[in-house]
């Protein structure tokens, strides 16, 4: 049996990824997951640190299902760990938006070392 390699939690400030709804101001930074990506089913859950304008700028952890993450067309993925990236390459529900993330942080990395 294959181990998930995003099963272990993360800490807040260091998530596997991160999600945003720019119009809702909405932010789910991904600290575990409970499946392989490759076997997740519609109630697969991940632990989330949600942000939101009922928050009043602070973090709630908790579970969360995924899809109500990945369904929503509007949210986008800000960021993507190396790991996240690995395991979501093939998942038709984020390929554009972990495009995006990785296409962002190699342009931050060049950035970075001019």
């Amino acid at each position: 049996m294959a181990k998930n390699p995003l099963g272990k939690s993360r800490a807040a400030d260091n998530p596997y990824a991160i999600f945003e709804h720019p119009m809702a101001n909405w932010k789910w930074k991904v600290l575990k997951t409970y499946q392989l990506a490759k076997n997740e089913k519609q109630y697969a859950r991940w632990l989330v640190a949600a942000s939101s304008p009922h928050t009043y700028g602070s973090d709630e952890l908790g579970d969360t299902y995924c899809v109500d993450i990945l369904g929503d067309a509007q949210v986008v993925c800000t960021y993507a760990s190396p790991e996240f990236i690995a395991a979501y390459r093939d998942d038709t529900r984020v390929r554009v938006t972990l495009w995006d993330a990785y296409q962002d942080k190699r342009y931050e990395s060049a950035r970075d070392a001019t």
